[in-house]
């Protein structure tokens, strides 16, 4: 069986836990969120049969640019990922995207930067495709396949569908 040391870089904020009180930063929410996705997921795939092993590192990219640079600098678990899942904040997503091409370890991020970044970039994969890139393939229908029967992202139930018409022109 095939093992892969996978990184998940999240902006959880662990040094803004100082007030003793158990609350957690608001710009943690969504990283918090995303992280509890990633767990069921990685169960979910441990119970099938004949699917690779998963060494599951957390990293927490913090909050500023200086601090991710740290991290991307320092952190050894991050340098020995071959797949590093995040990070969120966009400049975080450059910052690492530039830093793979040296190192050539895989990026896949939840969110969509510049096209730019992503077709200049091997190493680069997003989950979520810019929307125009959506629209190329001119499909007259196109479904997504668990579109609407759960809250699974920061965005309104509905919005996707919503900015695919705008984009269409409907």
């Amino acid at each position: 069986m095939t093992t892969y040391k996978v990184a998940i870089v999240l902006p959880f904020a662990t040094n803004q836990y100082t007030d003793g009180t158990g609350a957690v930063p608001e710009k943690s929410t969504m990283a918090l969120q995303y992280y509890a996705g990633m767990q069921l997921a990685f169960a979910a795939v441990s119970e099938m049969p004949n699917y690779p092993n998963f060494v599951v590192d957390v990293v927490d990219s913090q909050v500023t640019d200086a601090e991710f640079q740290q991290v991307i600098n320092t952190n050894a678990r991050l340098k020995q990922a071959q797949v590093i899942l995040g990070p969120l904040r966009n400049s975080h997503i450059t910052t690492l995207a530039n830093h793979v091409k040296t190192t050539k370890q895989i990026v896949v991020s939840p969110e969509s930067p510049s096209s730019e970044l992503t077709e200049k970039n091997p190493y680069f994969l997003q989950t979520n495709p810019p929307l125009r890139a959506h629209c190329a393939l001119r499909a007259r229908t196109s479904i997504a396949m668990h579109f609407g029967v759960f809250k699974l992202t920061r965005e309104a139930i509905g919005e996707p569908t919503e900015r695919l018409a705008a984009q269409r022109g409907d």
